[in-house]
Protein backbone atom coordinates (compact mmCIF):
# COMPACT_ATOMS: atom_id res chain seq x y z
CA UNK A 1 0.00 0.00 0.00
CA UNK A 2 3.10 2.82 0.79
CA UNK A 3 4.97 1.13 -2.15
CA UNK A 4 2.47 3.54 -4.62
CA UNK A 5 2.50 6.71 -2.50
CA UNK A 6 6.22 6.61 -2.43
CA UNK A 7 6.84 5.74 -6.35
CA UNK A 8 4.25 8.62 -7.33
CA UNK A 9 6.13 11.38 -4.65
CA UNK A 10 9.66 10.23 -6.38
CA UNK A 11 8.22 10.83 -9.44
CA UNK A 12 7.02 14.19 -8.86
CA UNK A 13 10.26 15.22 -7.38
CA UNK A 14 11.95 14.09 -10.27
CA UNK A 15 9.72 16.36 -12.66
CA UNK A 16 9.72 19.15 -9.86
CA UNK A 17 13.51 19.03 -9.93
CA UNK A 18 14.08 18.54 -14.03
CA UNK A 19 11.40 20.83 -14.28
CA UNK A 20 13.45 23.90 -12.74
CA UNK A 21 16.76 23.03 -14.08
CA UNK A 22 16.93 24.43 -17.37
CA UNK A 23 16.64 27.57 -19.39
CA UNK A 24 14.87 27.56 -22.92
CA UNK A 25 17.57 27.90 -25.14
CA UNK A 26 20.40 25.40 -23.94
CA UNK A 27 19.14 22.51 -25.68
CA UNK A 28 17.10 21.71 -28.13
CA UNK A 29 13.89 20.57 -27.49
CA UNK A 30 11.81 17.40 -29.29
CA UNK A 31 8.90 15.37 -28.62
CA UNK A 32 9.97 13.17 -25.45
CA UNK A 33 12.13 16.18 -23.85
CA UNK A 34 11.01 17.08 -20.15
CA UNK A 35 11.79 19.82 -17.72
CA UNK A 36 12.04 23.19 -16.98
CA UNK A 37 12.77 24.68 -20.28
CA UNK A 38 9.62 22.80 -21.77
CA UNK A 39 7.55 24.30 -19.52
CA UNK A 40 8.96 27.63 -20.38
CA UNK A 41 8.09 26.62 -24.04
CA UNK A 42 4.74 25.50 -23.23
CA UNK A 43 3.77 29.02 -21.67
CA UNK A 44 5.24 31.17 -24.49
CA UNK A 45 3.15 29.14 -27.05
CA UNK A 46 0.05 29.45 -25.08
CA UNK A 47 1.18 33.43 -25.24
CA UNK A 48 1.20 33.73 -28.68
CA UNK A 49 -2.33 31.67 -28.52
CA UNK A 50 -1.35 28.57 -29.16
CA UNK A 51 -2.94 25.04 -27.52
CA UNK A 52 -0.55 22.79 -26.01
CA UNK A 53 -2.62 21.53 -23.11
CA UNK A 54 -1.51 22.28 -20.13
CA UNK A 55 2.24 23.51 -19.07
CA UNK A 56 3.45 20.23 -17.30
CA UNK A 57 7.12 19.86 -18.71
CA UNK A 58 6.44 17.16 -21.00
CA UNK A 59 7.26 17.20 -24.60
CA UNK A 60 4.12 15.83 -26.07
CA UNK A 61 1.94 15.49 -28.87
CA UNK A 62 0.04 18.78 -28.72
CA UNK A 63 3.29 20.32 -27.86
CA UNK A 64 4.89 19.22 -30.74
CA UNK A 65 2.00 20.05 -32.94
CA UNK A 66 1.84 23.62 -31.57
CA UNK A 67 5.77 23.80 -32.67
CA UNK A 68 5.02 22.99 -36.09
CA UNK A 69 2.11 25.54 -36.74
CA UNK A 70 4.27 28.31 -35.33
CA UNK A 71 7.48 27.28 -37.45
CA UNK A 72 5.64 26.81 -40.42
CA UNK A 73 3.69 30.26 -40.14
CA UNK A 74 7.14 31.97 -39.54
CA UNK A 75 8.31 29.90 -42.27
CA UNK A 76 10.80 28.00 -40.24
CA UNK A 77 11.95 24.40 -40.91
CA UNK A 78 9.03 22.53 -39.65
CA UNK A 79 10.54 19.74 -37.69
CA UNK A 80 8.70 20.25 -34.34
CA UNK A 81 12.26 20.53 -32.62
CA UNK A 82 13.14 23.86 -31.07
CA UNK A 83 16.41 24.73 -31.25
CA UNK A 84 18.24 28.09 -31.35
CA UNK A 85 15.84 29.68 -34.99
CA UNK A 86 12.78 28.44 -32.94
CA UNK A 87 13.62 29.77 -29.65
CA UNK A 88 14.64 33.43 -30.87
CA UNK A 89 11.84 33.41 -33.63
CA UNK A 90 9.10 32.58 -30.20
CA UNK A 91 10.94 36.11 -28.85
CA UNK A 92 11.57 37.96 -32.24
CA UNK A 93 7.99 40.23 -32.32
CA UNK A 94 8.76 41.13 -28.75
CA UNK A 95 10.16 44.88 -28.31
CA UNK A 96 14.09 45.11 -27.40
CA UNK A 97 13.90 46.94 -24.56
CA UNK A 98 16.52 47.94 -21.84
CA UNK A 99 17.41 45.86 -18.89
CA UNK A 100 19.77 46.22 -15.76
CA UNK A 101 20.77 44.23 -12.72
CA UNK A 102 19.33 44.85 -9.31
CA UNK A 103 19.61 42.84 -5.80
CA UNK A 104 23.18 42.15 -4.09
CA UNK A 105 23.28 45.30 -1.72
CA UNK A 106 19.03 45.06 -1.07
CA UNK A 107 19.28 41.37 0.14
CA UNK A 108 17.18 40.78 2.79
CA UNK A 109 15.00 43.72 2.41
CA UNK A 110 11.26 43.84 1.02
CA UNK A 111 10.48 44.33 -2.91
CA UNK A 112 7.33 46.55 -3.63
CA UNK A 113 5.65 43.39 -4.50
CA UNK A 114 6.14 41.86 -0.92
CA UNK A 115 8.63 39.30 -1.62
CA UNK A 116 12.10 39.14 0.44
CA UNK A 117 15.05 39.68 -1.80
CA UNK A 118 17.58 37.27 -2.09
CA UNK A 119 20.83 35.68 -4.42
CA UNK A 120 18.49 33.37 -5.33
CA UNK A 121 15.53 35.57 -6.04
CA UNK A 122 14.30 35.12 -9.64
CA UNK A 123 11.62 38.18 -11.02
CA UNK A 124 11.71 41.83 -12.30
CA UNK A 125 11.27 45.25 -11.55
CA UNK A 126 8.64 47.07 -13.72
CA UNK A 127 7.39 50.22 -13.43
CA UNK A 128 3.37 49.48 -13.95
CA UNK A 129 2.89 45.90 -14.56
CA UNK A 130 0.59 44.06 -11.87
CA UNK A 131 3.04 42.02 -9.24
CA UNK A 132 2.87 38.58 -10.79
CA UNK A 133 2.16 39.38 -14.05
CA UNK A 134 4.67 36.62 -15.72
CA UNK A 135 7.29 38.40 -18.33
CA UNK A 136 9.09 36.18 -20.97
CA UNK A 137 12.93 37.61 -21.25
CA UNK A 138 14.98 36.39 -24.09
CA UNK A 139 18.87 37.69 -24.26
CA UNK A 140 21.59 35.95 -26.14
CA UNK A 141 19.97 32.64 -27.29
CA UNK A 142 18.06 31.74 -23.50
CA UNK A 143 14.56 32.46 -23.53
CA UNK A 144 13.22 32.53 -19.21
CA UNK A 145 9.63 33.90 -17.81
CA UNK A 146 10.10 35.88 -14.22
CA UNK A 147 7.24 37.88 -12.51
CA UNK A 148 7.66 40.99 -11.63
CA UNK A 149 8.26 41.47 -7.93
CA UNK A 150 9.20 44.82 -7.60
CA UNK A 151 8.87 48.61 -9.11
CA UNK A 152 11.88 50.07 -11.11
CA UNK A 153 13.39 50.85 -12.88
CA UNK A 154 13.91 54.67 -11.84
CA UNK A 155 16.42 55.43 -14.78
CA UNK A 156 15.55 57.00 -17.66
CA UNK A 157 16.03 54.62 -20.89
CA UNK A 158 15.85 51.46 -18.95
CA UNK A 159 12.88 49.76 -18.92
CA UNK A 160 13.48 46.65 -16.89
CA UNK A 161 15.12 45.06 -13.89
CA UNK A 162 16.34 41.66 -13.57
CA UNK A 163 17.04 40.33 -10.43
CA UNK A 164 21.43 38.88 -10.06
CA UNK A 165 19.36 35.19 -10.22
CA UNK A 166 17.00 36.39 -13.53
CA UNK A 167 20.04 37.81 -14.74
CA UNK A 168 22.19 34.63 -14.14
CA UNK A 169 19.40 32.18 -15.76
CA UNK A 170 19.71 34.26 -19.14
CA UNK A 171 23.48 35.07 -18.99
CA UNK A 172 23.16 38.23 -18.64
CA UNK A 173 25.98 40.00 -16.67
CA UNK A 174 25.56 43.90 -16.99
CA UNK A 175 23.14 46.44 -18.52
CA UNK A 176 21.57 44.58 -21.66
CA UNK A 177 19.35 44.81 -25.00
CA UNK A 178 16.78 42.31 -24.38
CA UNK A 179 12.78 41.24 -25.58
CA UNK A 180 10.77 41.20 -23.04
CA UNK A 181 7.06 39.93 -24.06
CA UNK A 182 4.44 42.06 -22.25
Amino acid sequence: MLRLPLITLAIALAVTSSASAATLGQRTLKKGSHGGDVVTLQRVLAMKGYRVGPADGIFGRMTKDAVKRFQRRRGLAVDGRVGPLTTHALAYSWEIRTATLFGPGLYGNRTACGYRLSRRTRGIAHRTLPCGTRVPVYYNGRLAIFPVIDRGPYTDGVSIDLTAAAARKVGMSTTSAVRAGY
